[in-house]
Parts: C-alpha cells; sequence; structure tokens
C-alpha cells in the first residue's frame, strides 16, 4: 500500500495492529506503531483499542497497560468537554481531576489551558491540590524551571508530595542543581535559605546553559531575528496597545479577553505583514475595546480583509465592500453604508436594463406573430432569426433581490406603567463589588441599552430583574399588573438540543401553537422545509442562533429581556431582529455590544459604571452627545457619515437630480448593450 504511494490514515492502522495480533507478529506491530507514535492518529480510540488488543495477545500486558491508561485519561477531558456542554459548572474537584489527566497524559498545552480557564473562565481561586498538579505536569515533561516557578510563586507552602514530585524529576532529567534545591526545602530550610538557594539555582542554570550547544543554538536564533530590535519594537508597542510597563511580567492568563486580543493584534504586527485578515474580531469585545481595535487598525498602514458582521466596525474601517451572494461576488467602493447605497442604485438600474431588454423581447416576438402568415412570412422569419440571434448572446439578467424576512415578538396585553423598580441595590460575588446603591425605574413602553465594559455585571443585572439571582441588599421589584417577561440568555444557542431536529426543538416549547403555524415562523427565519428534519448538530453557528430565537418568540410576553441578542446572527437576520423589536409595542432591556444595532432600537441608555447605574434619558447618540469618553467617537462616526451619499425619495428629489437618475439609467443599459455586442463578435470571430 505505502509502495503504490496510497498514505495509511485512521482507519488502517486499526486493520493492521489486529491482524498483527491475531498473526502474533509483534515486531512488525511495533514497527507500525513507531510510524504514529506521537502524531494525532496514536490518540485516535479506534487506533488505541486495537493496539491494546495487539499487545495483550501478543503478551505485552504492560505496554497495553500504559496505552488503556492513557485512553482513560483522554476520555477524562472529553468528559469534561461535554459536561460543560451540558451546562454542568466545574468546581475545584472537578478541575484537580482533569489537571491530573493532563499531567499524565503528557498534555501540557491543554494542561496549561485548563489552568488558566479555571481562574479566569470559571472563577475558581487555585488551591494547593491545583498548584500540585501543575508542579506534576511540568515535572513529567521535563518542564523544570516552569515547576520552580509554581513553587516559587504560589501563595502556599509547598507540600512534601510536591517536592519529592521535583526531586523525582530533576533525577530523571539530570538537573542536579534544581534536585539539590528540593532536596534541602524538603530538609525544613527557612524562607530566606530557600530564596538564596532560588538565587544560586538560577545563576547555575545560566552558566550551565552557556556552556553548552543549546544556549549556542539560542544565540545563532536570537542574532538571526535581531532580538535587540525585536525588544525595541515591543517596548515601543505596549504602550500603543494599553499596556503599562509593569504588565510586561504578567501570565496571560491574568488577562481578560479582550486584553489578550491585544496581544494577538501585537504579535502579528510584529512580524511585519503584508497583509492582515481579520476574522470577526469584534466577536465578545466591549464596546470600549471595539472602539480601541477601530482606533488603532486606523492607523495601521496595512491592507487588511475583515469578516465581520458589526455593521458600524465596518464603516469605521473598510472602505471597499465585497458582497457575496448566490455564488456571485460584487465589489462596491465606500464603507458599509455607501455599499448599501451603491447597491441600491445598482439594482434599480440594472432592473430597469432587464425591463427594456424584455420589452424588446417581447415586441419582436408580437412581430413574429402578426407577420407570421401571408405575404409578411418573409419579414417574420427575419424577425425570428433576429430573436434567436439576441438570445444566443449574453443576456442582461434579471437582477437578484433577497425576500426581507419579517418576524414578530407575539404580545400579552399591556402591562402597566410601572414594570421594574430597582432600590438600593446592592449586588457581587465574593470579594467583588457589582452593584452599590444603585437605583432604577423602567416603565412601560421603554427600550433600554444595559452598556458596560466586560464584567462591570449587565448579565447579572438581567439576572436579578428576572429572579435568577438574589441581592446582597436593596430590592428589585417587578411591576403587579399584566407584566410578563421573557428571557433571552446570552450563548442561548449553545444550550440547544443538539440531538433534537429543527422542527422539534421549536414544538416542545409551543404552547396552542398548530403545526402550521409552526412551520411558518421557521420559515420565516428562513427555515426550508427540507431543513426541518435537520439535526441541530448540523446546523451552522448562525441557523443555531436563529432557531434559538425562533424558540424564544414562542413565549407571548409584555417584557423582553435580552442579553447579546444579536451574537452570531448575520446582517439580515440583524436587521429582521431590530425591525421585530421596533415593532414591538411592550418593554424591552438589552445588553449589547452592537452600536448599530443600540442605535436602531433603543430609546434609553443605562451605563453601568462605578458600581452603579448612570441614567441617559435618551437614545444611543443622545449618550454619546453626554458622555465626555464617547464625544470623539461620535464625532468620527458623523463625519463618515457626511462622506457618505444621500439616497433621497423619487418624491423629494428636483428636477435635475430627475433628469441626472435618468441619464444615469440610460448609460447602465447602454453599457449592458454594448456588453452583449462585444460578446456578439467574440462568438462571429471565433
Amino acid at each position: 500500500m505505502v509502495g503504490l504511494g496510497v498514505k495509511p490514515d485512521k482507519f488502517t492502522y486499526p486493520s493492521v495492529f489486529k491482524a498483527c495480533g491475531y498473526e502474533l507478529d509483534l515486531g512488525f506491530g511495533k514497527e507500525v506503531h513507531k510510524c504514529i507514535e506521537g502524531s494525532y492518529i496514536e490518540w485516535d480510540l479506534f487506533v488505541q483499542n486495537a493496539l491494546v488488543t495487539m499487545y495483550v495477545k501478543c503478551g505485552e500486558l504492560n505496554f497495553a497497560r500504559s496505552i488503556f491508561d492513557r485512553m482513560s485519561r483522554a476520555l477524562g477531558i472529553k468528559l469534561f468537554d461535554e459536561m460543560n456542554m451540558s451546562g454542568i459548572e466545574a468546581d475545584h474537584i472537578t478541575m484537580v481531576a482533569v489537571l491530573s489527566a493532563c499531567s499524565h497524559s503528557g498534555l501540557v498545552d491543554e494542561g496549561q489551558m485548563m489552568f488558566a480557564k479555571m481562574i479566569n473562565v470559571y472563577r475558581i481561586n487555585p488551591r494547593i491540590e491545583h498548584f500540585s498538579c501543575m508542579v506534576d505536569l511540568f515535572g513529567n515533561a521535563g518542564l523544570l524551571r516552569k515547576a520552580v516557578q509554581i513553587i516559587t510563586e504560589m501563595p502556599y507552602r509547598p507540600s512534601h508530595a510536591m517536592l519529592a514530585t521535583l526531586v523525582s524529576a530533576s533525577r530523571i532529567y539530570g538537573n542536579t542543581t534544581i534536585m539539590d534545591w528540593a532536596t534541602k526545602m524538603l530538609e525544613g530550610n527557612t524562607q530566606r535559605d530557600i530564596l538564596l538557594e532560588l538565587i544560586k539555582v538560577t545563576f547555575a542554570e545560566l552558566e550551565y546553559y552557556f556552556r553548552t550547544n543549546e544556549m549556542d543554538l539560542l544565540q545563532r536564533r536570537a542574532q538571526s531575528v535581531n532580538l535587540d530590535m525585536v525588544e525595541v519594537k515591543i517596548n515601543k508597542m505596549m504602550p500603543e496597545l494599553g499596556f503599562s510597563p509593569e504588565d510586561s511580567d504578567r501570565l496571560v492568563a491574568l488577562f481578560s479577553s479582550g486584553w489578550q486580543m491585544r496581544m494577538s493584534l501585537g504579535k502579528i504586527l510584529l512580524q511585519d505583514p503584508d497583509l492582515l485578515l481579520l476574522d470577526e474580531p469584534t466577536n465578545h469585545l466591549h464596546l470600549d475595546t471595539i472602539e480601541w481595535l477601530e482606533a488603532y487598525l486606523n492607523k495601521q498602514d496595512v491592507p487588511m480583509v475583515i469578516i465581520s458582521h458589526d455593521r458600524a466596525f465596518l464603516d469605521q474601517l473598510c472602505n471597499k465592500i465585497v458582497e457575496t451572494d448566490m455564488g456571485v461576488s460584487r465589489t462596491y467602493a465606500g464603507n458599509y453604508s455607501q455599499y448599501i447605497a451603491s447597491k441600491a442604485a445598482w439594482f434599480e438600474s440594472q432592473y430597469i436594463a432587464w425591463e427594456k431588454q424584455q420589452r424588446q423581447i417581447d415586441q419582436t416576438r408580437d412581430i413574429i406573430s402578426r407577420l407570421s402568415a401571408g405575404a409578411n412570412a418573409g419579414r417574420a422569419s427575419t424577425a425570428e432569426k433576429k430573436l434567436e440571434k439576441r438570445q444566443e448572446e449574453e443576456q442582461i439578467e434579471k437582477p437578484f433581490q433577497r425576500k426581507q424576512l419579517k418576524i414578530r415578538f407575539p404580545e400579552r396585553g399591556r402591562s402597566g406603567k410601572f414594570v421594574v423598580q430597582m432600590k438600593n441595590l446592592e449586588s457581587g460575588f465574593g470579594d467583588k463589588v457589582l452593584f452599590n446603591n444603585a437605583s432604577l425605574t423602567i416603565q412601560r413602553g421603554e427600550k433600554i441599552a444595559i452598556i458596560g465594559p466586560n464584567g462591570c455585571g449587565k448579565s447579572t443585572l438581567l439576572k436579578l430583574i428576572m429572579g435568577l439571582e438574589k441581592p446582597r441588599g436593596g430590592e428589585v421589584l417587578i411591576g403587579e399588573h399584566n407584566v410578563l417577561p421573557n428571557y433571552f440568555e446570552q450563548n442561548q444557542a449553545e444550550a440547544l438540543d443538539l440531538d433534537k431536529t429543527v422542527l422539534e426543538t421549536v414544538e416542545e416549547v409551543a404552547e396552542d401553537w398548530k403545526l402550521n403555524d409552526i412551520k411558518g415562523l421557521l420559515g420565516r427565519c428562513n427555515f426550508k422545509a427540507d431543513m426541518l428534519d435537520r439535526k441541530v448538530s448540523l446546523l451552522s453557528g448562525g441557523e443555531k442562533a436563529r432557531l434559538a430565537f425562533c424558540k424564544f418568540m414562542m413565549k407571548p410576553s409584555t417584557l423582553l429581556v435580552l442579553d447579546e441578542p444579536t451574537n452570531h446572527l448575520d446582517i439580515p437576520s440583524k436587521e429582521m431582529l431590530e425591525e421585530a423589536i421596533s415593532e414591538y409595542e411592550g418593554t424591552v432591556i438589552t445588553v449589547s455590544h452592537d452600536r448599530y444595532s443600540i442605535k436602531q432600537i433603543v430609546n434609553r441608555v443605562v451605563e453601568v459604571k462605578d458600581n452603579n447605574l448612570q441614567d441617559y434619558a435618551g437614545d444611543y447618540n443622545y449618550y454619546l452627545e453626554k458622555n465626555l469618553d464617547a464625544r470623539e467617537n461620535l464625532q468620527r462616526e458623523a463625519e463618515l457619515e457626511e462622506k457618505a451619499p444621500k439616497v433621497k425619495a423619487k418624491s423629494k428629489m428636483s428636477k435635475a437630480e430627475k433628469e441626472a437618475q435618468k441619464k444615469q439609467k440610460r448609460m447602465a443599459f447602454q453599457n449592458a448593450k454594448q456588453k452583449s455586442k462585444g460578446l456578439k463578435n467574440v462568438k462571429r470571430w471565433n
């Protein structure tokens, strides 16, 4: 098979290993095993099962046991991922098990990622058991200096087991300096002696590396990349990215996702790229970080290709828009707002040219029909040939316009005047205070945006309103008369049952809905008939988001509580949602980082700032005018709006403007006709 140039895959190897087991050909089996050792194929479950079978049948029980142990630990990590997907929260015991599995499986990168997640995502303060697992992880991998760093920087006195692990690892990897240091710590040295020994260890390690080829190799690599210049660039770039000098020694895991995005961008820019490719760069960033990213990218003299559903972001950065629809791409000059205007103008001129072409075809057919008999049959034949030639040539295609989908949120009556009241609200978790003596009153019909940086408590505020969390102090009161809330939780699409079909997902929450009405709603959300029986697991991120909204819309309400409703939605779906919210007569409270959507739907803005609620009794533009930090951004957007072409209704156009539009349409038709003639001549000469 290899001789024929056919590369074996993860389905080939299990058959080979099983055959070696039946034939008791251990030598050949081991040779094949070496070929995939350390690769992703070795971690495949079927490959590992086949390896265990082969080694057991050939009497190599120790090999079989070691592979089986690895399988168990890898399975443990997989089960942890499935537990997260099911919404089960991890605790400190779970994380000990996961870190231990990574340690014994040699998964260093995964272990470091899990340790960072434990701190930043699951908000679990590391205990000595977690640090012990990390020492074990680094020790097993031979990363002894990292193990020493964990021991010296953790807020606990190292345990006997932890130090014994380091001594054992140092002995295996032949590092007598660290082994002696750990041994002395085991003997109960004082903290001062430990620090002095650590300094000695550092100098001894440096001396050792200078004497070895490894240090020489590192020195050559540093010279090849001009390390001194790289350090100068880093020092210059850090303040531009918003970092302080003290941040240079902090672990990456201690920074939020927005700051980690800045690091990633800095790493890319240090390479002096000829082109930047940005795929949804604003996802999961709060407004301040998005605005910083816009300003920073605007200063860069590097071509960029951006994929984004953030229309305000596209307005700020792009000077060319490439639209891909139905397998056809078209390029429009200008930003997103200019693209919308240019596309509308192109569509209208193209449609007029197509209509004129169709009228000419209909006229020719009419001539053929009237003159097909009698003395004028010759003229009819000439007209028919002319029509056939026209149809063989390049035709002006009718421009395709995607049908505008429309949804609405079902309402049930009218609520009382007062919908939500918060009085002297106090809330937080652990030592972190989110709200301190905050008050807010929400009345019927208001559409409110809750804004603020990540981690300030916006989602917590919505959960307090819904009664899903209890405040430490103060009270949250829901209006007494007909206040029926409907809550769309952040990343609600991720909670969908992947084993159910699209139709089953909506049917399970539908009360008093007929099947045809459910199908109609799914159709309006762009789920065609052939998609209704499709499993949720086969849907894209955007399709799952639309399905979650369909499920959400089955419940009548007088109050909508929306947490990041536009996450993972494409632009047409966002526009559909904005229209539905605008037409909703009840009350809306939304948390969103989508400035374009906020501008379209809200009439009041509440900013979470300094553990309080700062109320702006006006729309988002009013908030920008009153907020000193946001005023500069407002001026920048106003400049862009002035540059954008204005599209007027025909009834409001002057006579000169109407004549200019007619001239533009005539030119569009003539260009299309000239193109047809050119193609005709090409065919004639070919």
